[in-house]
């Protein structure tokens, strides 16, 4: 699950600090289920793909959903940039992935919002997961 992917890239006590705020989008136990074969196993397979995958869906600040709408587009510690549109019900990431405005829980440094897919940094497969 994503709580002991994080223990093991060392990310749990980063993102429990209370002094840094942050908006953190979680994918559900499903959407690696869901990922495409062997992407999980890479991601698992070197402390850098796992950072760079971990990263991407993580971004500095503390936001509510109609703040994330409001500012278009906001880079994630990756540094890859996502956006956010309002749609019924919620909002999309990069236009396709749905947050249903449900699916969204305040913490004590941000909010942490369930997605039911991976946010794959650009490149991510064929900086990470290609042999040779």
């Amino acid at each position: 699950n994503i709580l002991a992917v994080l223990e093991q890239a060392g990310y749990a006590q980063f993102l429990a600090n209370r002094q840094i705020p942050l908006t953190i989008f979680a994918p559900m136990d499903e959407a690696v289920i869901r990922s495409a074969p062997g992407l999980y196993e890479c991601a698992l397979s070197s402390l850098n793909a796992l950072s760079a995958l971990i990263l991407n869906h993580i971004v500095v600040g503390d936001y509510t959903a109609q703040e994330l709408i409001d500012a278009g587009q906001l880079p994630s510690m990756s540094g890859a940039n996502h956006s956010f549109r309002a749609t019924e019900g919620g909002f999309l990431i990069d236009n396709t992935q749905l947050v249903p405005s449900r699916l969204s829980y305040p913490t004590t440094n941000g909010h942490v919002y369930l997605i039911d897919n991976l946010l794959l940094p650009p490149n991510f497969e064929d900086r990470f997961c290609t042999q040779g």
